[in-house]
């Protein structure tokens, strides 16, 4: 077991992050310092390889850049005067271009929503003035560890124009290099085309990702929870175009949600949800939107509050309308990365990193013969007050390692789940394929191809084996699991 309060000050925590190829910031600055030369990254050099190398992304048959004039400049050869932050975090520092990774826009965007995330992610001392060497560096959580990961500040122009993350503010640049070194740890911008914020959010966080599916019972009280913990939220347009959907809202698109409110207007209540489209434009045009009447009856200082209308992506609508057109909603819960930290944390931690191997620890699904190969995990669930009729609170949550960066060559993420089963004391571990035969799971959760897959559950004091399942049991992959529970469970793995 290995828990994160215990691992405060070690290697891979926040304040003692692992370096990303090895590669030391102070050392590296003070070097481009010393011989006055500007950082050039040999890591992610500012070339074709760091874009990408598919005809149908980056690579250099793409039609992406074929004929296209490209070169790559330091903001200081942009513009006159450059800057990191300009006036603090803001949403509209936050601007998808051309690059098809609204995942990673709306979840940077998220970010400034919470001011102690974002400074962990980004180090606010940094500055295109004092010390200036063209260097830069961010913090990503990467299963279960801090990364320190090293840019250099030169970004691509296409045609004269940026061609990825921008800010609205022109000389500013926190986004545009933050989405840079999120590039590189998945290693190439061509990697970052398409996936859901719950990816991104997690590796600018630390927490735990759930989705919700065709707006479930109690969605607009749990968006609202989530809001008010700081947590983040996004969510995914419903695809693909077709009658009865509204045209002002792109299909197949992630938005991300930054505010909820219940609202009186004459004698009508109305839910409504705030809502940015990382394009920074394009809003929603029926009720509600920034010009409806529907504010004009509302109290002047609440409809101060509300209602900006401004043209910057950012716009408000009624929830009876967004779960029409969204369909799938994504809550990170920042508060699992920070309950486990500190001298008075509230859970236990139990973290494990494995592989599925085809033939020996790959079993495919609970349909399988195979099933029993997969890796087990025994657990114990303690009453959190004695109290053994109590049932106690706990989340798994199983995550794919390292499948981006390798996307072109698997072209997609396997299918995991997890599957919880009681067991008595007398049950020989590891379970064999008989017990999977006559007994059924407690708790389980799959859903699609995604990196990962978290639940929660509450289960009475007792036994149990979490089974952490490869649905693609002729595919090898590595996997990070964490059991989130309210005492410790003296895990082990068999």
């Amino acid at each position: 077991m290995s828990g994160v309060a215990s691992k405060a000050a070690g290697l891979g925590s926040f304040n003692n992050p692992i370096q990303f190829a090895g590669q030391d910031y102070e050392k590296l600055k003070a070097q481009c310092l010393a011989s006055k030369t500007d950082f050039v990254d040999p890591q992610f050099k500012p070339d074709q390889s760091s874009l990408g190398k598919e005809t149908d992304g980056l690579g250099p048959d793409s039609g992406k850049i074929v004929g296209v004039d490209g070169k790559w400049k330091r903001p200081k050869d942009l513009v006159k005067d450059p800057k990191f932050i300009v006036g603090g975090t803001e949403l509209d520092d936050v601007c998808q271009q051309y690059l098809g990774d609204c995942w990673v826009i709306g979840s940077i965007a998220c970010l400034t929503t919470n001011p102690d995330c974002l400074a962990r992610v980004v180090p606010l001392d940094q500055s295109f003035d004092k010390d200036y060497a063209g260097i830069f560096r961010f913090k990503l959580w990467q299963y279960g560890q801090w990364v320190e990961v090293v840019v250099d500040d030169l970004l691509l122009l296409l045609d004269h124009e940026l061609n990825f993350a921008i800010s609205k503010t022109s000389n500013e640049f926190w986004s545009s290099l933050l989405e840079k070194a999120y590039a590189k740890i998945n290693g190439s911008y061509e990697n970052l085309v398409s996936s859901t914020t719950m990816e991104a959010l997690a590796d600018f966080s630390g927490g735990v990702s759930e989705k919700f599916i065709n707006a479930p019972d109690g969605l607009f009280q749990k968006i609202q929870t989530a809001l008010r913990q700081k947590s983040f939220v996004g969510c995914n347009s419903t695809a693909p175009d077709q009658s009865g959907f509204s045209a002002s809202i792109s299909r197949k698109h992630l938005y991300s949600i930054i505010r909820v409110e219940e609202v009186t207007y004459g004698e009508t209540k109305e839910q409504l949800i705030k809502i940015r489209n990382p394009y920074g434009n394009e809003e929603w045009t029926g009720k509600w939107n920034d010009k409806s009447e529907e504010w004009n009856k509302l109290d002047p200082l609440i409809r101060k509050d509300l209602n900006s209308q401004k043209e910057d992506g950012e716009f408000w609508m009624p929830f009876s309308e967004f779960v029409k057109e969204f369909t799938e909603v994504e809550i990170c819960d920042v508060t699992m990365s920070e309950i486990c930290c500190g001298d008075n944390y509230k859970w236990c931690l139990t973290e494990y990193n494995g592989s599925w191997k085809k033939g020996s620890s790959s079993g495919g699904d609970t349909s399988s013969d195979m099933f029993w190969m997969n890796p087990q995990y025994p657990i114990t669930l303690k009453a959190p007050d004695g109290d053994t009729s109590k049932k106690c609170r706990i989340v798994v949550s199983l995550m794919q390692k390292d499948r981006r960066k390798l996307k072109f060559r698997y072209k997609a993420y396997i299918v995991p789940g997890f599957y919880i089963y009681e067991v008595n004391p007398s049950d020989k571990l590891p379970l064999g394929m008989e017990f999977f035969k006559s007994n059924k799971d407690v708790g389980s959760f799959s859903r699609g191809r995604y990196r990962e897959v978290a639940k929660r559950f509450e289960l009475l004091p007792g036994n149990y084996v979490i089974v952490a399942a490869n649905h693609n049991k002729e595919e090898d992959a590595d996997y990070y699991l964490r059991v989130f529970t309210e005492k410790p469970t003296g895990a082990q793995h068999v």
